[in-house]
C-alpha cells in the first residue's frame, strides 16, 4: 500500500512523495514499474508524471524511486524551484539511506532535504546535525524562491544545529513539547560552504506548537501558519521579512 499525499507541479511534471509498504506499482498504465520496501517498513517514495498525458498513457509515468531502510522513514514535503530543482525533505531514521538512484551512492541518515533534476540526478543534499542534546522533528514545509530556501518545523531540546557547513549555528528550545523553526539558507552554495547558511530562529507558545505550512509574496514576506497548545490553544500566521524582522502575526 502507498500513502501520497503531497504534490507539485512544475511545467507539466507532476511530482509526488509520501510512504509506501511491501511492494507497490507506481505506473497507473498497464506497464508496470514496482517499488518493494526494504524489511517490509515504511520507507519514502518520489514520483514524476506527466501532467499532459492520460494516466492510462504508458507515456503519463516517467520514474519513481524509494529511500528506504530496516525501520520506518518518514516523508515531509516536496517543491520545485525556479530552475527546476526538485526538493523533497524528510526525516530518514535507518543509517546509511542511499540518496542517489543511479549506480552512483549517496549516503546519509537524520532529519533532510534532498535536491534532484528532473532526471534524477541528485544534487546539494542537505542534512542536518545535531549538537549536544536535542531533537529535531522534522521539516515541515519547504519554500524555494530566487536560490533561497526557507525551511519551517518543530524541534525540541537544546543545541540544534541548523548549519550543515563547519560552523556551528545552535537553537534550544523553549517550550515543555515543541518549538517551530524557521531557516534560511543560500541554494547558491553547497551545504558544505559556510555561505549557505544564512539564519534561523526558533518561537515558542504555550507548552508545544506545529508549524504547518509556508508562503511568500511578491514583497519577499515569509508566511508561517501553525498551531499551538497549552495556555491559549490556537492557531497562527507570523510574518516576517527575509531579514528575519517581524512585519505582522495573526493569532
Amino acid at each position: 500500500s502507498a500513502s501520497g499525499h503531497i504534490l507539485t507541479m512544475d511545467k507539466g511534471s507532476i511530482y509526488v512523495t509520501g510512504r509506501f509498504f511491501n511492494t507497490v506499482d507506481f505506473d497507473p498504465s498497464t506497464n508496470v514499474f514496482n517499488l518493494t520496501s526494504v524489511s517490509g517498513t515504511a520507507d519514502i517514495f518520489i514520483a514524476k508524471y506527466d501532467a499532459t498525458k492520460s494516466p492510462s498513457d504508458p507515456s503519463f509515468f516517467k520514474w519513481a524511486f524509494s529511500l528506504g531502510g530496516p525501520v520506518t522513514q518518514y516523508e515531509g514535503n516536496i517543491t520545485v524551484d525556479n530552475d527546476g530543482l526538485l526538493y523533497v525533505s524528510g526525516s530518514a531514521q535507518s543509517s546509511n539511506i542511499d540518496f542517489d538512484p543511479s549506480s552512483n551512492t549517496q549516503l546519509g541518515t537524520g532529519n533532510f532535504v534532498a535536491t534532484y533534476d528532473g532526471n534524477l540526478t541528485p544534487s546539494n543534499t542537505l542534512f542536518f546535525k545535531s549538537v549536544a542534546s536535542g531533537l529535531m522533528f522534522g521539516i515541515s514545509d519547504i519554500l524555494v524562491s530566487n536560490k533561497t530556501m526557507y525551511l519551517t518545523g518543530g524541534f525540541s531540546g537544546s543545541n540544534i544545529d541548523f548549519d550543515p557547513s563547519a560552523g556551528v549555528h545552535t537553537l534550544s528550545a523553549v517550550s515543555t513539547y515543541a518549538d517551530i523553526f524557521l531557516a534560511k539558507y543560500d541554494t547558491h552554495f553547497s551545504p558544505s560552504s559556510t555561505n549557505y547558511y544564512k539564519w534561523a530562529f526558533n518561537m515558542a507558545m504555550g507548552t508545544g506548537n506545529s508549524a504547518r505550512s509556508l508562503a511568500i509574496d511578491k514583497n519577499g514576506l515569509v508566511y508561517i501558519g501553525g498551531d499551538n497548545i497549552g495556555g491559549v490553544s490556537s492557531i497562527f500566521a507570523v510574518v516576517c521579512d527575509g531579514n528575519r524582522q517581524p512585519a505582522d502575526s495573526l493569532f
